[in-house]
Parts: C-alpha cells; sequence; structure tokens
C-alpha cells in the first residue's frame, strides 16, 4: 500500500476514534485513543504485514465499528436518540471514506503472490513388484510317512 494511502487509513481511524468517543469522560477517553494508537503503531511496525498493514488496518476498522458504537453506548449514561443519530452518521461517514481508501488501494499495484515451492524430491520411490510368488506346496501325508520310514513310492 502506498504511504500517502497507509496515512489516509491512519487518519480515518484516528478521526472515528475521536467521533465516537466524543463527550465521554476525559479519562476513559483517553485510555480508549491511547489503546487505539497502541494497535496502531503495533500494526504499522509489524514486520511481517508491512506491506499489507493500511488494508488491514481498514478492514478492522470497518469491521470493529459496530463494536465501538456498541461499546460507546454502553460507556455512556446518557445514550439516547441524539448520541445515537450522531454516531450513526459517523459510522456511515468512516464507511464511505474506508470504502473510498480501499478502491483507491485496489488500484494501486496488487501485492506479488509467493512462489511455488520447488517439485518435491521423492524420498522412496520403488516399482511396484507385486508380491511374490506362494511357496511349492509340501508334500502330501503319505509321501511324508514314506520319506520318514526311508520308503520312497
Amino acid at each position: 500500500m502506498k504511504e500517502w494511502l497507509r496515512a489516509c487509513t491512519v487518519m480515518l481511524v484516528r478521526w472515528w476514534t475521536h467521533m465516537y468517543t466524543r463527550g465521554l469522560d476525559a479519562e476513559i477517553r483517553r485510555r480508549r485513543c491511547a489503546e487505539i494508537e497502541s494497535d496502531l503503531w503495533e500494526s504499522l511496525h509489524d514486520r511481517e504485514n508491512r506491506r499489507a498493514a493500511g488494508m488491514q488496518i481498514l478492514g478492522r476498522c470497518a469491521r470493529g465499528a459496530p463494536a465501538d458504537i456498541s461499546w460507546r453506548l454502553e460507556q455512556s449514561a446518557t445514550g439516547g436518540r441524539i448520541m445515537r443519530r450522531k454516531l450513526t452518521l459517523a459510522s456511515l461517514t468512516a464507511f464511505v471514506v474506508a470504502g473510498l481508501l480501499w478502491s483507491l488501494a485496489s488500484l494501486s499495484k496488487p501485492l506479488p503472490l509467493p512462489s511455488l515451492p520447488s517439485k518435491p524430491v521423492p524420498i522412496y520411490v520403488e516399482r511396484h513388484k507385486g508380491p511374490p510368488p506362494p511357496p511349492r506346496p509340501g508334500p502330501s501325508w503319505e509321501e511324508f510317512v514314506a520319506k520318514v520310514n526311508g520308503k520312497r513310492r
């Protein structure tokens, strides 16, 4: 993801956090914003997913918005109609902006796919020859008795 697109995604998350924590007690708001900032920092500095961090942050923001609204209404003792309207408007705006950023990100150069592994080297290959032939049948009882007694028929 391009740097400016990643920066726009981070700004969108910060704006969304600012919107749904507006009107809360200062300490609760500060703690929630610190949690989000910590999560953003970890996502942006993850070495394994550095290139896809912006898209992951954007997706998590979009998927987490309903939970954020629910959290906000739990925190607020006055979760009346006005607060719900403001949060609904803010969430709709965030979804539209997230959709625009997602569209812009999809127009940028896609991430290269990892190469396929080489053909595996067989450890043990042997042609199936079938089972060995059955053993020759032994002598009949009469032949055995005759052999033991030293007589041949």
